[in-house]
This record gives C-alpha cells, sequence and structure tokens, in this order.
C-alpha cells in the first residue's frame, strides 16, 4: 500500500525530445529536495510560498548544471493538498532521467501510476467522476472525446448533482419548519407544491444519468487490430469474433483494401475490432497506388491499436517482419492461428500451440480469443473509468 506522506517524483510530460519536459514533485519533503538541487538565481524563501523562478538544477558531477525553471505550490493549496513543485528543463530523455535520477537519490521515490491523482483525491481537490474525466482527458483519441472529457473534469456532472443536493436540503429545512413552528402564522410549501418540487428534481437526476450514459458509449474503445499476410484468415476471424458476416472474405488474396470497424460491448468492455488490409510488397501495375494507400492505413491502424492480433496461417513459419513485430510489440500483441481446421491432425503447430489456434469455419478457439481479448481490455486503465462510471450511475438510479 503507498504511502501518502512519501515525497514522490515523476516525469509529467510524454516520453521523447521536446522543447521542454517537467518533473513533478509532491510531499512533505519536496521542498528541502528543491533547495539541495535547484540553485535560484534569485534567493529562494525559508519557507515554501507560491511563485516562479529561473535558475539551474545541480548534478554531483557537473559542475555547470543545466539551466532550469522551478514553480512551486505550497500546501494545501496545489493539485495534491501538499507542497508541489515543478522543474522544467530541455526536454532532453537523457536529462529528464539524470534530474529523476538526482531526486530519487535525495530521498523521493518513483511516484506509480495515478499516484499524483490519488493524493488529489484524498486531499479533496478532485472527485471520483472529475478523476474520470482526468482518465479520459489522457486517453482521448478524437476531439469529441477530448472535450466531454474535459467537460466533465471541469465539473460537468458534479455541479448539477451539487445543484439538486442544495435544493434538496432547502427542502427539508422548509417540511422541518412546518412541523417545528406548525401553530405560527406562518407560510410555508404545500404538500402538492413540494411533491412537485422533488419532480422537477427528480427530472434533473435523469437528465443527468442520461448525459453519464452517453459520455459511457463515448468512451474510446479498445482497439484491437487484425494484422497479417493477405488470404491469413483475418477476415474470416474478424467475422467470427464479430458474430456476423461484415467482411468480405474472398480465396483470392488482397480482397481487403480500406480497414473495416466493428464495435462491441463484451462483458461491460467497448471493444473496437479492426481488420486491415494484409502485408503485400507493392506491385508493379496500376493498382500500386490503391495498394500503397491500403499499407498506409494499415500502419496507422496499428499505431492506434491497444492490441494486434498477428494472424498467421496454420502451420506457416513467421517472416523475418513478423518476428520482428513480435518482439517489438510483445505486451501489446498476440500470434493467432488461423485455418486450423485445414490442419493435419498431427501438426506440430497443432500439438505444441493449442492456445494460439483458431478456426473461423468450426469456431475452434474464437470464443478463448474472445476471452483473452476482454481480460486484456479488463486491465487496461480506462477500465477503471467505467468502474467508476457504473458506481455513479447506480447512486442516481437509488437516488430517483
Amino acid at each position: 500500500m503507498w504511502d501518502i506522506d512519501d515525497t514522490i517524483v515523476a516525469a509529467s510530460t510524454a516520453a521523447g525530445s521536446a522543447a521542454r519536459a517537467i518533473v513533478r514533485i509532491t510531499g512533505g519533503d519536496t521542498w528541502a529536495i528543491v533547495v539541495r538541487t535547484f540553485l535560484a538565481a534569485a534567493p529562494l524563501p525559508h519557507q515554501p510560498r507560491r511563485g516562479r523562478w529561473q535558475g539551474t538544477f545541480k548534478f554531483p558531477a557537473v559542475e555547470t548544471g543545466v539551466a532550469a525553471e522551478l514553480l512551486v505550490w505550497a500546501r494545501p493549496r496545489s493539485f495534491t493538498g501538499q507542497d508541489l513543485a515543478e522543474i522544467h528543463v530541455p526536454g532532453s530523455p537523457v536529462i529528464v532521467d539524470a534530474v529523476v535520477s538526482r531526486i530519487l537519490a535525495e530521498g523521493a521515490r518513483l511516484a506509480q501510476p495515478g499516484e499524483f491523482t490519488l493524493r488529489a483525491f484524498l486531499a479533496g481537490k478532485l472527485d471520483l467522476d472529475q478523476v474520470e474525466g482526468l482518465l479520459g482527458v489522457v486517453h482521448a483519441r478524437d476531439r469529441d472525446t477530448l472535450q466531454s472529457a474535459l467537460d466533465q473534469l471541469a465539473g460537468g456532472i458534479a455541479q448539477p448533482l451539487r445543484q439538486v443536493r442544495e435544493h434538496l436540503l432547502d427542502l427539508l429545512a422548509d417540511v422541518e419548519a412546518s412541523l417545528d413552528f406548525a401553530e405560527e402564522d406562518l407560510t410555508f410549501l404545500t404538500a402538492r407544491q413540494t411533491q412537485d418540487q422533488i419532480d422537477r428534481l427528480r427530472q434533473q437526476l435523469q437528465q443527468t444519468r442520461d448525459r453519464m450514459a452517453d459520455r459511457r458509449w463515448n468512451r474510446p474503445a479498445f482497439r484491437v487490430v487484425f494484422a497479417g499476410r493477405p488470404n491469413a484468415g483475418k477476415s474470416s476471424l474478424f467475422n467470427a469474433l464479430a458474430g456476423r458476416s461484415l467482411a468480405l472474405v474472398d480465396a483470392e488474396a488482397g480482397t481487403t483494401r480500406d480497414y473495416l470497424v466493428h464495435h462491441a460491448e463484451w462483458d461491460g468492455r467497448f471493444i473496437e475490432l479492426v481488420d486491415t488490409a494484409g502485408v503485400e510488397a507493392l506491385p508493379r501495375s496500376p493498382e500500386r497506388e490503391i495498394v500503397a494507400q491500403a499499407q498506409a492505413k494499415r500502419e496507422a491502424q496499428l499505431d492506434q491499436a491497444d492490441l494486434v492480433l498477428l494472424c498467421v496461417e496454420r502451420d506457416l513459419a513467421l517472416t523475418a517482419a513478423e518476428a520482428e513485430l513480435r518482439r517489438r510489440e510483445s505486451d501489446r500483441i498476440i500470434v493467432v492461428r488461423t485455418k486450423a481446421d485445414l490442419m493435419p491432425s498431427d501438426s506440430a503447430v497443432l500439438s505444441n500451440n493449442p492456445e494460439s489456434l483458431t478456426s473461423a469455419v468450426t469456431g475452434l478457439g474464437v470464443e478463448s480469443l474472445r476471452r483473452e481479448i476482454i481480460r486484456r481490455a479488463s486491465v487496461d486503465s480506462r477500465s477503471e473509468s467505467m468502474t467508476v462510471t457504473a458506481i455513479s450511475e447506480a447512486c442516481l438510479d437509488r437516488a430517483m
């Protein structure tokens, strides 16, 4: 279990080269670590306070250090409710790693995924709905989804709920006063008026519930992309997992020229299946441009995939490119053997790799593959926000 009093550090910008990178620190020893590692152009105060300072981040083995900017927020008026500092340095991965390593050497520990947000939640800076919105911002793949997540982070659902709560408290106060001062010559809401206001508040809750349901369906799905050589059985397997014939299937290789998308909900997980064109060399023919476009679209879909199903026909060996893809993307790739119904019963692949075998004709391995996809989607960080949404929806249902 994490100790929320620990001082933690993490790079808060994306990996890779950039003009600027940010390293964030929070916890009880934040200011002490800052004083030991940052040489400000103007003297730093004795106690942490909100401000910005130019200076140099110091390294024990480097005499000149690195030009840096320091931003500080003192507790409790910070994102985490603790002293929080950001060190802005040139966006070189080497420099960022060196800054994080120096801060770790000064007594901080590396933050776990989501730990800064957890501290913000525990400090009352964010509610669960806003935490979900923050996760939605991280995973947004298009402008509409990003805007929805930003609205949620800004309190798009929490604000109307707070208004309903305040109105209910006012109604309760009026009812209690009418009971306490029943003999007095005072005017209170009638039973009919009270019921009408409750009905209006119930309608507001229903509208909020509907907005939450719409937002849940608009959440980026777990994207599963089918890849492989032409005629490797990708489209047949795509249809088998989709449960209906969506992709055109033909014995002739190269039938698929564009990608095809199917949206599904499996065990409460939103899955996006994407069938793509097979990997092939560009022909010397009038179709060269069409094939090139299909290959470019396939590569774009692979870049956006959360999981890649590399389809390899029966007991064929992997090509050098397929083996390299499996090695490079081992954490998000499954090698799926297709057309298992055409294998001889004594096939080495059949005996040694039963978990990877599928047949769109007989259904062999299709359900097992579906369960594996659901398992991968369940451990994806976006599934946590779905749990938060389900809890919120259940609470609204009870309130109504």
